[in-house]
């Protein structure tokens, strides 16, 4: 039986966050099934993904398309995956398995080989050999502050959740500004006491929204309903009458002494 190392932190990963139910399933199908080798490629037919997830074509082809041009999560070509994400470990080397790789990688088609380097997107040192988990090398760009393609984590920087940004998670999850402010104020002082770092943190502090609500802390406001008379139009000649109308009732008021 073949077993696969899963990073567990993905469970907080302010991307994975983001993922809808069906995003999530097909992520943990693609980086755990039967059919992953020693490498980051693998042949998986659609066919297969529906049998064993129980998602249908369409859910499929959505996924597929936002885990790879939106998220940048995985690449995709024909039957063929490229895991393009350290939430399990692959790329192993070393010993006996790396004539086995070699092997492997001749088996993948040089179309999806292409295009994985084409669009720069491949991490070839993310998932180290097991000997090598533990000391991981991250090979980092100081220019541009990434890993390969994907932001590294940084000190807090206030400007990156500023008030507009609370605004627009206000907005999107529909609970006050002044909750999100205050979540804010408690991820500053959270990264200020321990010293935690995040790579993107607008999404950290959605993630944080989110779980508040789950949990009840922070309630979902009511939008206001339309105003269903703001736009009805009347005609002069109503409008006399409904003016009219008003005098007759004030004049009756007025009559038995209620004014």
């Amino acid at each position: 039986m073949k077993t696969r190392i899963m990073n567990t932190d993905i469970w907080r990963d302010e991307k994975f966050a983001e993922f809808n139910k069906t995003e999530k399933l097909l992520t943990l199908y693609l980086i755990s099934n039967q059919y992953l080798g020693l490498t980051r490629y693998a042949k998986i037919p659609d066919r297969t993904i529906l049998f064993d997830t129980g998602l249908t074509k369409n859910e499929i082809a959505e996924a597929k398309q936002s885990l790879q041009e939106k998220w940048q999560a995985f690449v995709f070509w024909g039957d063929w995956v490229y895991i393009n994400n350290d939430w399990s470990y692959c790329d192993y080397s070393g010993g006996k398995t790396s004539k086995a790789k070699e092997q492997e990688l001749s088996s993948v088609p040089k179309e999806i080989l292409s295009l994985v380097e084409n669009i720069g997107q491949r991490l070839p040192n993310d998932c180290p050999s097991i000997g090598l988990i533990n000391n991981k090398l991250k090979i980092i760009n100081n220019n541009t502050g990434v890993v390969k393609g994907r932001k590294i984590k940084h000190p807090y920087n206030k400007e990156e959740v500023n008030d507009q940004v609370c605004k627009e998670i206000a907005d999107k999850y529909e609970v006050s500004l002044r909750a999100v402010l205050d979540k804010r104020d408690d991820l500053e002082f959270y990264c200020g006491k321990k010293g935690e770092q995040y790579a993107d943190y607008k999404l950290t502090l959605m993630d944080w929204v989110r779980t508040d609500i789950k949990k009840g802390l922070i309630k979902k406001e009511k939008p206001p309903e339309p105003d269903k008379y703001a736009n009805i139009e009347i005609s002069e000649e109503q409008r006399l009458k409904n003016l009219q109308h008003l005098a007759e009732i004030k004049a009756r008021l007025v009559a038995n002494g209620k004014h």
